[in-house]
C-alpha cells in the first residue's frame, strides 16, 4: 500500500495506524489516541526524525494533544469520530474540522515543517537533545 493510501486510511477512525512513511523530505508516522496521552510515543517518533504524527481515536483530550505537539515539537494531526484538528509544534490550533452528518468534507492544510525541525523552545533549549530514549517505557 503506498504512503499516500496509508495516511488516508490512517485520517479514517479505525484505519491502520501503525506506520512511518516518507513523503518527500517530511517523515509522518501515527499513534493510537491511548498512546499519546503520555508524552512516550510521540517523543519516540519525534526521535525518528518525523514531523508529523497522525493521532487516531477519541481517547486523549485536546490540552493532552497540544502537550504532545509542544513537548516534542512536531505537528499533530488529530483525527476522531468529531473530525479532524492540525495543531503546530507550539501546541496551537492551526485548523479544525468537523465531520458533518451525510457530507464528504475536505480541507488543504499546508504546513511549514521547518517549524517542526527545529526543536529549540529557546536558544539554549533544545527538547530532543540529550534524550535517551532506551530508558522510555511503550
Amino acid at each position: 500500500m503506498s504512503a499516500v493510501r496509508q495516511i488516508e486510511n490512517a485520517l479514517i477512525v479505525g484505519g491502520s495506524v501503525d506506520w512511518v512513511h516518507e513523503l518527500g523530505a517530511v517523515r509522518i508516522a501515527a499513534v493510537r489516541a491511548q498512546e499519546a496521552r503520555t508524552f512516550a510515543a510521540i517523543r519516540r517518533r519525534a526521535l525518528e526524525g518525523v514531523l508529523v504524527v497522525v493521532v487516531q481515536g477519541n481517547e486523549v483530550d485536546e490540552r493532552a494533544i497540544r502537550a504532545r505537539a509542544s513537548e516534542s515539537r512536531v505537528f499533530i494531526v488529530w483525527v476522531d469520530t468529531a473530525g479532524v484538528a492540525v495543531v503546530g509544534p507550539t501546541g496551537q490550533f492551526l485548523h479544525r474540522l468537523r465531520w458533518a452528518s451525510g457530507s464528504s468534507a475536505q480541507s488543504v492544510v499546508r504546513l511549514d515543517t521547518r517549524l517542526a525541525v527545529d526543536k529549540r523552545v529557546t536558544n539554549d533549549t533544545d527538547v530532543l537533545a540529550n534524550r535517551r530514549p532506551a530508558t522510555y517505557a511503550f
